[in-house]
This record gives C-alpha cells, sequence and structure tokens, in this order.
C-alpha cells in the first residue's frame, strides 16, 4: 500500500517483508488505492488464494 509515495524504495521494502516475515517476492504485492494501481492484481490474487470447495449438484429430477 502506498506506492505512489515519492522517494519511495519498493526493492527495500520487499526485502525487509521478506526477512521480518518470510514471504517470496511472488507473495508480495505492491498496490496504491490512492490510484487504484494493482488493485485488480490484488483482488485476483485473493481470489486465488481463497480455498476451494468442490460443487456437488444433484439434480431434483430425471434429466
Amino acid at each position: 500500500n502506498k506506492i505512489d509515495l515519492p522517494n519511495l524504495n519498493l526493492d527495500n521494502i520487499s526485502r525487509q517483508m521478506q526477512d521480518t516475515f518470510g514471504f517470496t517476492k511472488k507473495e508480495i504485492l505492491f498496490v496504491s488505492a490512492k490510484t487504484g494501481q494493482h488493485v485488480i492484481q490484488l483482488i485476483e490474487a485473493v481470489i486465488d488464494r481463497l480455498p476451494r470447495r468442490p460443487v456437488m449438484i444433484k439434480p431434483r429430477s430425471r434429466l
């Protein structure tokens, strides 16, 4: 968040997050709510990480 701030060193922030929390570079998403930059990618990443449950369809009558 706040990647729109001036003088921001994203590489340094990425390294700190990797060192502190054990994230991989691929797991870190840089998003700006102010400009909307990468918001769609964030939503897609959240959806991709949600557990999927199998869908069971049982027709009520014969086809």
